[in-house]
């Protein structure tokens, strides 16, 4: 299925691999990355296709702080 979900470990090299690609030098290392994934619920995926069960297409790492949410 094709869509949003949450993202986990497994999707740590595919997460900064796009990150390098879009960033380039200003790219967050894997380590900031995998921090992130470490959070419930603070990275989405967004899922490329029901062929790749974990292929992402994109990412979004999200941070709430009290009432106010920011991408």
């Amino acid at each position: 299925m094709t869509g949003l979900r949450d993202a986990a470990l497994d999707d740590l090299d595919a997460i900064a691999a796009l990150e390098r690609q879009i960033f380039g030098v200003d790219a967050w290392s894997s380590e900031s990355v995998r921090a992130e994934l470490a959070e419930p619920g603070r990275v989405l995926a967004i899922q490329a296709s029901e062929d790749q069960a974990r292929g992402i297409a994109g990412y979004a790492i999200l941070s709430i702080v009290g009432p106010t949410a920011a991408l």
